[in-house]
């Protein structure tokens, strides 16, 4: 049986269409969540879920990254995505799901999602990054 620990979520960019932000090759944050805990848990397990519209030419390609920790790291992502865009000029939602089964036991933890990709590519909106902590 599992333990509700804790749920954090983070919405930006309510809608389709309602920002424009360009891709390029360096990892941009688009989702930030802490969670917190009453104490160092062991066997804690948590579920990361995330949606970004994207906008684009057809086949363009974008990579995202979901980091264990505030800052971008290659040595702490726990999850990454490599995708096309399918439809030229039309908004498109790509979401993921992880779970985090290597939680160390600390009494608080932040995860940040980042997107990388051609410059012809743009975030759309809308931007969705939430998390639920349980005790396995």
């Amino acid at each position: 049986m599992a333990y509700f620990l804790d749920a954090r979520s983070l919405s930006d960019a309510p809608r389709s269409g309602s920002i424009k932000i360009k891709l390029g090759s360096s990892p941009q944050l688009f989702g930030r969540i802490g969670m917190g805990f009453s104490s160092s848990v062991e066997d804690t397990v948590i579920m990361v879920c995330g949606a970004i519209g994207l906008t684009g030419d057809e086949e363009d390609t974008f990579t995202i990254h979901v980091v264990r920790g505030e800052s971008y790291n290659p040595a702490n992502v726990i999850y990454m995505m490599q995708g096309t865009v399918a439809d030229s000029g039309f908004s498109e939602m790509i979401s993921f799901h992880v779970h985090d089964f290597s939680v160390p036991a600390v009494p608080s933890i932040v995860y940040t999602a980042y997107i990388s990709g051609e410059p012809t590519t743009f975030r759309s909106g809308p931007e969705l990054f939430f998390g639920v902590a349980s005790l396995s």
